[in-house]
């Protein structure tokens, strides 16, 4: 069995432990019970299975409106909904705008890891500079980025053409990868990291290869090999996960 059967089988006995629990204990129940069909969707979609994705995508958000409508004024209940809405791997199923408004009725302003969700809900509703701000806001806040932040303002600066600014943040990004890190992964995942990170790539390839040609090493390091584990070699255990640094979880 492969690293992705392994994730699929673990995903599948964690949602059968969480259905199996009373539905009316804390929040926190539930918010692993949406979580788990989340997950359980992206490696389904991952693997091609579009319509079972779907329904696990589909109960997965179910679940998490029913909380957020049930405790409007508890941030904690919210991200989760707020992450699915602007990051979802299928695109049919994101709702950005909303996501932004979410995110900014909810968000603790002192809470430098929750700006972060809204620069994301902000960067996929095209506000460019405002995602930019509100990454910057968030690694004030925590005295510092990460890999994730580094990567989504390498990813804003190019959209605003500040090209040199996003290739900078970009090497800043795969050198903490390389090196070993740690990853901040609450409510994201492990794989939505690697898909952000491949979409940067995507983003920048094109003048990076004819940078790289031209000679230009600022550039040519974009094409560096990738230090994140491939998705077929994600460990289904969490202890392995954080042997590796890959941080997945939710309050």
């Amino acid at each position: 069995m492969g690293r992705l059967e392994e994730a699929e089988e673990a995903r599948e006995q964690s949602l059968a432990a969480w259905e199996s629990v009373n539905t009316a204990l804390p929040a926190s129940i539930t918010l692993g019970r949406g979580l788990t069909h989340y997950r359980l969707g992206e490696l389904l979609h991952h693997t091609g299975r579009i319509e079972d994705a779907r329904r696990q995508f589909d109960l997965a958000q179910a679940i998490m409106e029913d909380l957020a409508s049930r405790r409007p004024n508890e941030s904690v209940c919210h991200w989760q909904l707020i992450c699915l809405l602007a990051n979802c791997p299928d695109p049919e199923l994101r709702n950005p705008p909303r996501a932004v408004d979410l995110a900014k009725r909810v968000l603790p302003q002192q809470a430098g890891h929750y700006w972060r969700y809204l620069a994301l809900a902000q960067y996929r509703n095209e506000q460019w500079q405002e995602a930019a701000d509100s990454i910057q806001q968030a690694m004030d806040l925590r005295q510092g980025g990460d890999a994730f932040d580094w990567l989504l303002l390498a990813m804003t600066h190019w959209q605003l053409g500040q090209k040199d600014r996003a290739i900078q943040r970009y090497a800043q990004a795969q050198e903490a990868i390389n090196i070993g890190k740690p990853l901040f992964y609450e409510y994201l995942g492990v794989m939505a990291v690697e898909r952000l990170q491949s979409e940067a790539e995507m983003l920048l390839d094109a003048q990076a290869e004819d940078a790289a040609e031209g000679g230009n090493t600022e550039y040519s390091v974009l094409k560096a090999a990738r230090a994140v584990p491939q998705r077929d070699q994600i460990p289904a255990d969490s202890s392995q996960r954080l042997s590796l640094g890959l941080r997945d979880g939710c309050r």
